[in-house]
């Protein structure tokens, strides 16, 4: 067409164009310039080298253990199995690096240099706590014993990263329910979604290998509102896990293949092929139970299919790690891999100036970080540093190819593009949103910054004060730094500011503007019937109440969702001229009261067991 006699009064306008591969641009108004930009984007190799596996599932379903598998090194993989020991065997070192992964605050190290020093292994954590009552735990005489009268150096502090401090108080009463938690899981479990050590090499048709990236996913509900932000690339691969006992018997792990594919078509289209399902725990079935494990599977893989219609299943993968299979199991995953990356890569254009972008985005993270800066950078101050590129001028000339290689960033995990953020990214967010979020969740809230006391934690609410004293040596002006921490956390609608009238239920509103404070819609509590009864009289049971309104039935609906609307509806109506139409003591994590005027109220209600959202 382009060659066609007409060429010269044919006349293009490509601007916005949505196709992707390649960005088509405005490369200029006729045929001979559109002519001439393909020539000059076929000058740079397409070859997608990079890409990242989402490692999801149910908590406990074996996502850590099936990264630690892939990255073990090769040579001693036979040895891998030894090392999946129960707590009781865990040594000194073990014990010390679960210490180390209690957060990110002063003390931390400190307790982990304690239980060294003392030789604190799995078999004597027992020593550790006393508990009072089915719930309440509390440090023993033994833990008391060994941090009385602590000392460390200012060089160990310094060596950990933190410098400036003075010798911090030690939580033992968190340190305690900590010891507690892991005694009743077994493990510990992930923060957020964190990248996993070590990288792996993918195959692709033409010979040359990808480097593929390993994220592991938390399985707590309460992260599914920051996930959901991290999933959402098309260019990704997913592998969702679930145990094989949970396909034979009903646990806590059943319908982790199901609800995770669910959850990833609800996030939009993906690409085919980009999906795997894994069966873990295939050493818990005995062999005579394994054609009724094959026939379960086939039955979910049915129901997922009916579910998911426009979702590509591909056949699963068990995963086996014992010695006499570990190799086997290891190879099948790299090749599905394999795969699955060159199904997700094909058509994909990924010009060698997207690289290039992303040596600049990664030294802009190294320099914020070294300056303990906010990883956050204006999409013009991006452009000015691409304009000094002489390899970047082509994608300084055209928007269009800038906001495409800003996606494939984003596919890649350096930055965050949220039309929310009003022209800025935030460089590096799966290892921003797993530090921010462990000083609010944590091990099912067990162990947080935050919440270590339950006055600091009120329905969800949570004060300035106590964020800035969790956050202040990660930044190098906290009090001017979190501030806007908590302005983006509001932008991205994982919590909301509150007024004054919002942040108690006694009405004291002194001090509201030295004290502000913050609420988080999904570190609510589930509705309880006598709590919503205050403000819904004459309705004693929230969980058999009668509407008389609309029902919405949904094929899936993210448990994530409901509290992102009941941000975003407190963002714009949380107050009009005639009262508070939401206030923070009729909200739940399933349940909220509007009050609309003097006479009107309106209760919205969700149900994740069938899906469905009831407005009364």
């Amino acid at each position: 067409q382009l060659a066609a006699s007409q060429r010269q009064t044919l006349k293009l306008d490509l601007f916005n164009n949505p196709l992707s591969s390649p960005p088509l641009g405005r490369p200029g108004g006729n045929p001979d310039g559109l002519q001439k930009y393909f020539h000059e984007l076929a000058q740079e190799p397409t070859n997608v080298k990079r890409i990242r596996l989402m490692v999801l599932g149910f908590g406990g379903v074996g996502k850590s253990t099936f990264c630690q598998a892939l990255t073990f090194p090769a040579h001693s993989s036979s040895q891998f199995h030894s090392t999946l020991i129960p707590l009781e065997e865990w040594d000194a070192s073990a014990i010390q690096s679960w210490a180390l992964k209690l957060g990110t605050e002063a003390w931390v190290p400190i307790v982990a240099k304690v239980f060294d020093d003392n030789e604190i292994t799995g078999m004597n954590l027992s020593e550790l706590v006393v508990m009072k009552g089915d719930h309440h735990v509390i440090p023993s005489p033994k833990l008391l014993q060994m941090f009385a009268g602590t000392e460390v150096s200012d060089q160990h502090i310094e060596k950990k990263g933190i410098t400036n401090i003075t010798m911090p108080d030690i939580p033992l009463d968190r340190v305690a329910r900590a010891i507690s938690s892991l005694r009743i899981k077994g493990y510990f479990s992930t923060v957020g979604a964190q990248k996993v050590d070590g990288s792996l090499q993918l195959q692709s048709d033409n010979g040359k290998s990808r480097n593929c990236e390993l994220i592991d996913f938390a399985g707590q509900m309460e992260y599914l509102v920051s996930h959901q932000l991290l999933l959402t690339s098309l260019h990704t691969l997913c592998m969702v896990l679930q145990p094989a006992p949970s396909f034979l018997t009903c646990t806590e792990h059943s319908g982790s293949w199901k609800y995770w594919s669910q959850f990833l078509r609800a996030l939009g289209d993906r690409r085919s092929g980009s999906l795997l399902l894994g069966i873990s725990q295939s050493d818990k079935v005995d062999d005579g139970d394994l054609a009724d494990l094959d026939a379960a599977v086939k039955l979910e893989l049915g129901s997922i299919q009916e579910a998911t219609a426009s979702l590509s299943l591909p056949p699963f993968i068990k995963l086996d790690y014992r010695p006499e299979s570990i190799d086997e199991t290891l190879d099948t995953v790299l090749q599905k891999l394999s795969k699955a990356a060159t199904l997700v890569a094909k058509d994909w254009y990924v010009p060698a100036s997207y690289d290039e972008l992303s040596k600049i985005v990664q030294r802009l993270y190294r320099d914020k970080k070294s300056r303990r800066e906010l990883p956050l950078v204006q999409k013009e101050e991006l452009l000015e540093v691409v304009a000094i590129s002489d390899k970047l001028q082509r994608m300084h000339r055209d928007p269009q190819l800038f906001q495409r290689g800003l996606e494939y960033l984003e596919a890649i995990g350096e930055v965050l593009t949220d039309q929310r953020l009003e022209g800025q990214l935030l460089l590096d967010p799966i290892q921003w949103f797993a530090s921010f979020l462990a000083h609010f969740i944590r091990d099912e809230n067990v162990v947080t910054s935050i919440s270590d006391v339950s006055s600091r934690v009120q329905r969800g609410c949570v004060s300035l004060t106590n964020v800035l004293e969790a956050l202040k040596h990660e930044y190098a002006n906290p009090r001017q730094q979190v501030p806007q921490i908590m302005s983006l956390v509001c932008q991205l609608e994982l919590c909301l500011p509150l007024n004054s009238e919002d942040k108690n239920d006694s009405g004291d509103s002194s001090n509201a503007n030295d004290h502000p404070q913050f609420l988080f819609p999904c570190l609510l509590p589930f509705a309880v019937s006598d709590e919503v009864a205050k403000y819904w009289p004459g309705n004693k049971n929230v969980e058999n109440l009668i509407f008389r309104g609309h029902v919405f039935r949904f094929d899936f609906l993210p448990p994530g969702l409901f509290s992102s609307l009941l941000a975003r509806w407190a963002i714009h109506y949380l107050k009009d001229e005639c009262g508070n139409i939401m206030h923070t003591k009729r909200m739940w994590k399933n349940c909220a009261i509007l009050q609309i005027g003097k006479k009107i109220k309106v209760l919205l209600k969700v149900d994740h067991r069938t899906d469905v959202l009831s407005v009364m």
